[in-house]
């Protein structure tokens, strides 16, 4: 089973690079650099570790994984090279937390202006200013959710449980990238 999932593979490789069997020649030797590449890195990584120097350490990390994140593509293992670019860029692959709070800044910057250009939020405590729906998106984000405001339209609502769902992730992200830099 395994074989024929890795040759029907191959066989949708050959036909994305119209069996073009030079750019085949040259994509396997480019991601078998970005392997010996990665091994370097990684062999770096743990002597350093083994010296106790983690902050170095954590750099060729980093370095480690962005090797194999460019290797993937040359492989033809996109939804991995995608992942891992969004890893890479929300949190440096564990070892940058400010990129999870500059993700977090944005995030809340993004639903805020949302809800505003939608004017999708209400309640008592709603004035219309534009700070409202700015309080509003980082109040959802962080889930805390006091009741004083609150969305008005359908699509408010969605985009309000989306922002919670991705608050949610974010902060629980920071956590772990932040105690992994910590404990070390």
């Amino acid at each position: 089973m395994e074989e024929k999932l890795k040759e029907s593979f191959s066989c949708w490789k050959m036909f994305l690079l119209r069996k073009d069997k030079e750019k085949i020649k040259k994509f396997r030797l480019v991601a078998e650099k970005f392997r010996e590449a990665e091994d370097v890195y990684r062999n770096v990584k743990l002597s350093l570790q083994n010296e106790g120097d983690y902050e170095t350490a954590g750099e060729f990390y980093y370095k480690e994984m962005l090797m194999r994140r460019k290797r993937a593509f040359y492989e033809g293992r996109f939804l991995y090279w995608i992942l891992s670019n969004i890893y890479s860029k929300l949190c440096g692959y564990g070892e940058k937390p400010v990129r999870v709070l500059l993700s977090a800044f944005i995030t809340i910057l993004f639903f805020g202006t949302l809800y505003w250009l939608m004017d999708a939020i209400t309640g008592e405590g709603f004035s219309g200013s534009v700070f409202d729906y700015y309080y509003f998106s980082v109040v959802t984000f962080t889930t805390l959710g006091f009741g004083d405001i609150h969305p008005a339209t359908f699509p408010g609502k969605l985009a309000a449980m989306a922002e919670a769902l991705i608050g949610a992730f974010m902060m629980a992200l920071f956590v772990l990238v932040f105690g992994r830099k910590m404990l070390r």
